[in-house]
């Protein structure tokens, strides 16, 4: 609804949606969304770095692990806590389905930011 009319709010919440599409199934929605999506902002450039880790996991892509280390990078030094751990956790996630062992670094980092946020973690 926003391609093409009030892009500015195209990627206030990009890395929200590019979580949700790929949980529904629509990954090549979420290709769309970001092949026609441009950073207006730092913020909204942060958001795309996160949607386009979050579709090169996806998709299986071998840089999706960089591509979340950038993504919680940029959140760390922006001071977005929760974009941050969620980005630790998909590099830690990456990491592990391609059959090594992750840093510790990541999740643990991810667990004291979720905690201290009050997301309640499962066990």
């Amino acid at each position: 609804a926003t391609l093409g009319v009030a892009e500015e709010y195209r990627g206030s919440k990009l890395a929200e949606v590019a979580r949700t599409s790929v949980a529904v199934g629509a990954s090549d929605l979420l290709a769309r969304i970001v092949s026609t999506s441009t950073a207006r902002s730092h913020r909204d450039s942060l958001q795309l770095t996160a949607a386009k880790a979050v579709l090169a996991e996806a998709r299986g892509e071998g840089d999706a692990a960089e591509r979340y280390r950038s993504a919680a990078e940029g959140w760390r030094s922006f001071g977005v806590p929760y974009e941050e751990a969620l980005a630790r956790r998909g590099r830690a996630r990456v990491i592990s389905s391609s059959g090594t062992t992750p840093e510790p670094d990541d999740e643990t980092r991810a667990r004291e930011l979720l905690t201290a946020l009050g997301v309640r973690l499962e066990r």
